[in-house]
């Protein structure tokens, strides 16, 4: 039995810093209007809905990504929450 390289790569799949970068790219170029959860089911198919979570949590505990909202209407735009009242040059 004779396995291809292209099968092989295809069957496991892109490794986690691609899959986080494809997430970041998504969300980075909806930052107008935010990312929702099933747009980035569509960018990574082949993942759980669990697997792309996991993306997601490192992403936001990394401060590239935060969420507005908590439910599956919750909206994702890059960078960190800025806090709405008292935030100006906090940084």
């Amino acid at each position: 039995m004779r396995i291809y390289k292209g099968t092989y790569t295809r069957k496991r799949g892109l490794d986690k810093p691609y899959n986080m970068e494809l997430i970041l790219k998504h969300i980075t170029d909806n930052r107008k209007t935010g990312a929702r959860f099933n747009e980035l089911m569509q960018v990574l198919p082949n993942l759980s809905r669990n697997q792309i979570k996991a993306l997601i949590n490192e992403l936001k505990s990394q401060g590239r990504i935060h969420n507005i909202g908590n439910t599956g209407s919750a909206l994702w735009y890059p960078g960190k929450a800025q806090n709405s009242i008292g935030s100006e040059g906090d940084d």
